[in-house]
């Protein structure tokens, strides 16, 4: 609805997160799995949209696995990094 109200121009970008908690993991496997989470999350919040009726090509997708927290590593605070952001463009 939002992407209406604004006219339907310009782009949504859907940002995928992930966070760092698991550490039984090597260092490369870890960032290959919290990468692929990040994917899915901004997939799954892409195809919403698109079945919401944004059409497809206006919806650019990232993902940056555990690049980017913006709480406190461990604890409660990783599952605030698990997410996906969705910012309006032009």
């Amino acid at each position: 609805d939002s992407f209406n109200a604004r006219g339907g121009t310009g782009y949504i970008r859907v940002v995928g997160h992930a966070s760092s908690a698991s550490t039984r993991l090597s260092e490369a496997r870890r960032l290959q799995i919290n990468f692929e989470r990040s994917q899915a999350r901004a997939t799954a919040v892409m195809r919403e949209l698109v079945k919401d009726g944004v059409p497809a090509s206006k919806v650019l997708m990232d993902a940056v696995g555990d690049a980017q927290p913006v709480y406190d590593t461990g604890g409660q605070g990783e599952n605030g990094n698990r997410r996906a952001e969705i910012f309006f463009q032009g």
